[in-house]
């Protein structure tokens, strides 16, 4: 089976074709990744996602979230604290080998490093 989705509030139809292929429809709703090997896929809301079969059949895919957590109660910081955070985080990526450095940057990695930035901005402290 291809790797291909369709959004509906775009109605764009995405494709990815191999493993590191990642796609996006044009309104950046949903997206796919890992060609015929992996069938990744993202969406911001799994409403607006659709598979798309090899015969161009729509398919309204059934969503079971594994995710499901209770709320994490996160302290409040001061802003020496979270900038402290940070420099623990920027400290991590430099250990990390040449290699790994080189590696590609994940969504969830990106998500991190911007909720750290906009704790410390929102702090009072």
């Amino acid at each position: 089976m291809r790797n291909r989705a369709k959004c509906k509030l775009c109605s764009d139809v995405i494709e990815s074709l191999s493993r590191f292929d990642h796609v996006s429809c044009k309104c950046l709703e949903i997206s796919i990744s890992g060609g015929k090997d992996e069938l990744k896929a993202m969406a911001k809301s799994w409403y607006n996602f659709l598979r798309v079969d090899d015969d161009d059949n729509v398919i309204v895919p059934r969503i079971i979230d594994k995710t499901k957590h209770e709320p994490i109660e996160v302290p409040a910081l001061t802003k020496q604290e979270l900038l402290r955070s940070f420099d623990d985080l920027i400290g991590s990526y430099e250990q990390l080998p040449n290699h790994a450095k080189e590696g590609y940057v994940t969504h969830y990695d990106m998500m991190s490093a911007l909720l750290n930035i906009s704790m410390i901005l929102k702090c009072k402290d």
